[in-house]
């Protein structure tokens, strides 16, 4: 394996570590009753707060353990944005966060980095395809590129919500979407996300090109190839 190869391992290894400590830190901080979002009129199911630790604690598991496995390779900056928003959910929502009595708008603030999570992950679909596509294909300028990733990041949180309003009408009753306004508020912090990633997207690509950013994302058995 070379120095690449090692220090992918390594920090395969301490986001495995990390994340499954912290996961079962607050799973116990859970389960011996300190957790605020327990607590008051509003507060969540003790069982609710355990099984959201407990299944993100098994979603954390699976890009280090790819990694390890030399499946998957992904930029650093992907690694930090994707963890955050999962830390941010789990964390928020086991100290009370979005309690009808907790911040106002803090629903809508992690909706605004779920959404930035979704558009990098069009982004980099997107440079993954300049990198696989032959010298005579393109997105154009890297204008282009970002203009796309706006457009597909935007029509997914538009889908979104009416994919909740859908169940809401099967179901009957008001389980995803609580009103036009809310539905509004999420669209609206959507586009929020995107205009970030945006921006993101516009620093990375000053630096390198959509090929470039592309042949970091490393999916499958090529991941090893030159070693």
């Amino acid at each position: 394996m070379n120095p690449a190869g090692v220090k992918e391992r390594r920090i395969a290894l301490a986001i495995l570590i990390i994340t499954q400590v912290s996961m079962a830190a607050m799973f116990s901080y859970v389960t011996l009753g300190y957790a605020p979002g327990l607590k008051g009129e509003h507060g969540h199911p003790m069982i609710y707060l355990q099984l959201t630790c407990f299944l993100w604690a098994v979603v954390m598991l699976v890009i280090p353990v790819l990694r390890l496995l030399r499946k998957v390779s992904l930029p650093l900056w992907f690694t930090v944005i994707l963890y955050a928003d999962m830390y941010m959910y789990v964390i928020s929502l086991c100290i009370g966060m979005y309690k009808d009595d907790g911040i106002y708008w803090w629903a809508n603030f992690t909706h605004v980095i779920s959404t930035v999570v979704v558009a990098s992950v069009v982004f980099l679909a997107l440079c993954k395809m300049a990198e696989r596509c032959p010298p005579h294909l393109s997105f154009g300028s890297k204008g282009g590129v970002i203009a796309l990733m706006m457009l597909i990041s935007a029509g997914f949180g538009a889908i979104w919500e009416l994919m909740e309003g859908l169940t809401d009408l099967i179901g009957g009753y008001s389980y995803m979407i609580y009103g036009a306004i809310d539905a509004l508020g999420n669209m609206g912090a959507d586009a929020v996300g995107v205009l970030i990633m945006a921006a993101i997207a516009l620093i990375i690509l000053r630096k390198h090109d959509a090929r470039y950013i592309g042949s970091k994302v490393r999916l499958g058995k090529n991941i090893d190839a030159g070693e």
